[in-house]
């Protein structure tokens, strides 16, 4: 049964008058951009898994569980695939299916991080030898020393104190992405392909969430339109 207002009910009024009301939009929070020198610094100073692991979200823009369920098996010379994402779940570590269908994706890798990759992967063989039977074959490229995935939360911990040690303030795990994204459309990469890159639904909902955030885009159409029409 619809509900309607005690004045519509009792006939003192003939229309609901809230009904031709908006509600208000909720305000997007500012995003944090860390800048390039930020994040080289959050790159460089990380150790173990949580070096490889930032290396990863900042080259690649994959979100926290993407980059924690990744598996050797996914990644293929200079390209990975995301197909699966890392969460706890009633108190375990679960691989599931990436957030949405657009999250399955392919991503190419800049040639930094398949230095690291390959790097971190023959010291990942080192420690395999080094533990022998205790090893856990999860086949994930970020493991915790012994072949057991890296806890989400815990990553994030680590790099909070990171950022607290480095003096980068404001800055979260998530904002890596951002960065990513950012310096994509900065240089020009177009806002479809950046889509793809993360994942997302939408070109249209990555240009709501960025072009905010990027002013020279206005600048940039203008010169456009000058090269096409020509000057006065």
């Amino acid at each position: 049964m619809t509900h309607r207002p005690g004045g519509v009910r009792w006939q003192l009024l003939a229309t609901n008058p809230a009904a031709a009301i908006s509600p208000p939009r909720p305000d997007r929070p500012t995003l944090v951009i860390p800048d390039t020198a930020a994040v080289r610094s959050l790159m460089d100073a990380g150790e173990g898994p949580v070096r490889i692991a930032v290396l990863l979200a900042a080259s690649t823009g994959m979100r926290r569980g993407e980059v924690l369920g990744l598996r050797w098996s996914a990644v293929e010379g200079s390209k990975l695939r995301v197909t699966t994402s890392l969460q706890r779940v009633n108190g375990s570590l679960v691989f599931g299916a990436p957030k949405t269908d657009r999250a399955r994706r392919t991503i190419s890798l800049p040639p930094i991080a398949i230095a690291a990759l390959r790097t971190w992967r023959r010291e990942q063989a080192k420690r395999r030898l080094f533990v022998g039977e205790a090893w856990h074959n999860a086949g994930v490229v970020v493991d915790r020393g012994d072949g057991r995935p890296l806890d989400p939360a815990e990553f994030s911990h680590a790099f909070g104190r990171l950022c607290e040690r480095l003096g980068v303030e404001g800055v979260r795990l998530h904002d890596l992405r951002h960065a990513f994204a950012t310096s994509l459309l900065v240089a020009g990469v177009h806002p479809k392909v950046v889509s793809e890159a993360l994942g997302y639904a939408s070109t249209a909902f990555t240009m709501d969430v960025y072009s905010h955030v990027l002013p020279t885009m206005g600048e940039q159409v203008a010169a456009a339109i000058e090269t096409a029409l020509g000057t006065p």
